[in-house]
């Protein structure tokens, strides 16, 4: 149909034309639109780094019970998905404990502590395959540097507020190296794994 057909039709055809075009514009903008949550993070939480070296293994625990504070995170339903805005956890580098303070002090020169003292990871998409498994988008930030993945995830309970997961990475994708010690006879191997299990009360 022409336009110039359109724009001569019937005042009442006209009025269902409109009252459509409305009724489209604004399914599209609720199904956009995102709503808002708060959210604490427990202390019983844990979120652990876990690397080696060619002559042992090292852990990182990190103190969950700086996290307490609230958080204020956007989100977005589309069928099975999730997707977040703001939803962003800042872990202080000074929060991680290895066990010893030389492995410690270590650790905090391999993430350059003093110039980037945080590290971030950034939730960014959820995506459900059954009341207890699914897939999370995550930009993590090291050093200055970000990279996303993808990894499965669990959901521990009921509410589905309890998440449990294992992210391998290679610190080599943020700049960093790994460090050598001992002129070189220790060196600490480049993949890392993130261990969490974080409990989340909205």
């Amino acid at each position: 149909m022409r336009l110039s057909h359109l724009l001569f039709k019937k005042p009442k055809v006209m009025k269902n034309i409109f009252i459509s075009f409305l009724l489209v514009g604004f399914g599209a903008f609720a199904q956009n639109s995102y709503t808002e949550t708060v959210v604490r993070i427990n202390p019983n939480s844990e979120l652990n780094i876990l690397g080696s070296s060619n002559v042992n293994s090292f852990q990182c625990v990190f103190n969950a019970a700086v996290l307490t504070n609230p958080k204020q995170v956007a989100f977005v339903q589309k069928e099975d998905q999730v997707f977040f805005k703001e939803a962003v956890l800042k872990l202080q580098n000074t929060g991680f404990d290895c066990g010893n303070k030389g492995i410690t002090r270590d650790f905090h020169e391999l993430l350059n502590t003093r110039r980037y003292p945080q590290i971030l990871m950034e939730l960014l998409e959820l995506k459900k395959f059954d009341s207890q498994t699914a897939h999370a988008s995550v930009k993590i930030t090291i050093a200055g540097k970000s990279n996303t993945y993808t990894l499965p995830i669990r959901m521990n309970n009921q509410n589905n507020s309890d998440f449990t997961g294992k992210l391998k990475l290679d610190i080599t994708d943020f700049g960093l190296e790994a460090p050598k010690k001992a002129l070189g006879l220790i060196v600490v191997r480049e993949e890392i794994e993130i261990d969490f299990c974080l409990i989340l009360e909205i």
